[in-house]
């Protein structure tokens, strides 16, 4: 499973810090995988987040969300 938009604001903690929730998966969805990429892309605030190789070819692999999660 694929994120797809791993960043500060979608990881959520509980407060006692032992539980760890994704959230904001709106976004995937597979027929419209390249709109949403190059969205994606071109937003602003998601730049600090995406690998270089998903910004220069539009590809989204897991190890995309890997790079993001350590960003």
């Amino acid at each position: 499973l694929l994120h797809g938009n791993l960043k500060p604001t979608n990881i959520l903690l509980d407060s006692t810090m032992n539980h760890l929730k994704l959230s904001d998966f709106g976004y995937i969805n597979i027929y419209n995988k390249f709109k949403y990429l190059v969205k994606l892309v071109e937003s602003v605030n998601n730049k600090s987040y995406l690998p270089v190789e998903t910004i220069r070819s539009y590809k989204y692999t897991p190890k995309s969300d890997i790079y993001s999660l350590g960003c």
